[in-house]
């Protein structure tokens, strides 16, 4: 169930990174995806750490996850988890660059927060491993909004086993 998932890792970044840190969640209790519970894990906690540390370890991290749903020639229901923080922003330029592997926005600032550039690359793999994707909305100066995308399924269906 993605809402426990996400109170269980942000408690865990806010113990690691940064007790300063607010987490505000807005998750319905019955949404499971499918997926690997370990890779998910480590994806969401990628971009979480990434919100603390980049964002303002003492700024306010927004978690939510919501449906959505298209149709035409078929029906897809998709779950997407975003992670919003306050921070600085990331320029447009640089944007679609910040999921290759060892990419960095701003060295000299990864270098002293221990960045290795792989984070954003591995959500990205995990997210494209189950059917998914993930992007980033940016405004400069007011924060970074990055969604994971992936394949819904509701308590109740067939084989709930899954996260």
């Amino acid at each position: 169930v993605v809402s426990s998932l996400l109170e269980r890792l942000a408690s865990g970044v806010r113990t690691t990174v940064s007790q300063d840190a607010r987490f505000v969640l807005d998750a319905p209790p019955d949404i499971v995806v499918y997926a690997d519970e370990r890779l998910l894990e480590r994806a969401i906690d990628n971009v979480l750490r990434n919100a603390v540390q980049h964002g303002g370890a003492d700024g306010e991290v927004r978690l939510a996850v919501r449906l959505e749903t298209r149709r035409g020639d078929w029906v897809t229901d998709h779950v997407i988890v975003t992670v919003s923080d306050s921070g600085p922003g990331i320029p447009l330029a640089e944007r679609e660059r910040i999921f290759e592997r060892f990419y960095r926005v701003d060295d000299a600032r990864s270098r002293s927060t221990g960045g290795t550039g792989l984070g954003l690359a591995i959500v990205r793999h995990i997210a494209l491993l189950h059917g998914g994707d993930v992007g980033v909305a940016s405004t400069l100066g007011e924060g970074s909004r990055f969604a994971l995308k992936l394949p819904l399924r509701r308590l109740g269906q067939v084989g709930d086993s899954n996260t």
